[in-house]
């Protein structure tokens, strides 16, 4: 219902949707059925309302890049503010995903090559994948971010990931970096407390009610109306009655 209700722009299959989502993380086996549904909502949720993102697009880039992004130690909510980053300055999510994807891949399979091309210290990049694509990929772009633009589509050629979906996704993940940091404080912030959907739940309610109260108010007023109007006619409808009724008499 809270799911339904709090995120009906992803439609009447809201709650189904969140459920594969969590499931992708396998989430529900870890914080049980309820609270990773209102984890990841939750986060969902509070991504569309702090940037232009749109929970439909949130989703639909999860579902895109969520299983290289589990089986690689990223975050739900890492991988969300990744997709609203990237969502609110013009990357579709099929482009965005698909980048995230053979940048990540290629990262694992030649991590050393990796970070000699972008110029990173080898050891600490190889030793940061394995805690964390997250991290990785942090440390990629905050590299990237101090290139230029012809440094910077150098250097994503030459690691054998170019084309015009890495690149516009890896320049605007590079000068947004600032904004990637703050979306991912606040996608994590909302994941663990979880409570974004019972809010948003809480205010819907609250509008079907107000709705509810004016409609019953607006129906009182036109009782009254009717009845102001309907008096003089009444009374003459009694007096006429009684008047018909001493004629039979």
């Amino acid at each position: 219902d809270k799911i339904s209700v709090a995120m009906d722009e992803l439609g009447t299959d809201a709650p189904e949707i969140i459920s594969k989502l969590s499931g992708i993380f396998n989430l529900e086996t870890e914080m049980g059925t309820e609270k990773a549904m209102l984890s990841t909502g939750s986060a969902v949720n509070t991504l569309s309302q702090v940037c232009a993102a749109s929970a439909p697009n949130l989703v639909d880039f999860a579902s895109r890049f969520g299983a290289i992004a589990s089986s690689s130690n990223m975050a739900m909510s890492e991988m969300l503010a990744f997709g609203a980053v990237l969502d609110s300055n013009g990357v579709t999510m099929e482009k965005g995903a698909t980048a995230m994807q053979g940048v990540v891949t290629r990262m694992y399979a030649e991590p050393s090559k990796f970070a000699k091309i972008a110029n990173l210290d080898a050891k600490e990049f190889t030793k940061t994948l394995k805690r964390s694509s997250t991290e990785g990929l942090m440390m990629f772009i905050d590299r990237l971010s101090q290139m230029d633009q012809m440094q910077m589509s150098a250097t994503l050629k030459e690691l054998g990931t170019a084309g015009a979906g890495v690149t516009q996704t890896f320049q605007t993940l590079a000068n947004k970096s600032e904004e990637l940091k703050t979306r991912m404080q606040q996608s994590n912030k909302a994941f663990i407390e979880a409570t974004s959907v019972d809010e948003e739940f809480a205010i819907q309610n609250n509008t079907v009610q107000a709705g509810l109260d004016k409609a019953k108010e607006k129906f009182r007023e036109l009782q009254r109306e009717l009845g102001e109007k309907l008096a003089p006619v009444m009374k003459h409808v009694i007096s006429s009655s009684g008047a018909i009724v001493r004629v039979l008499i």
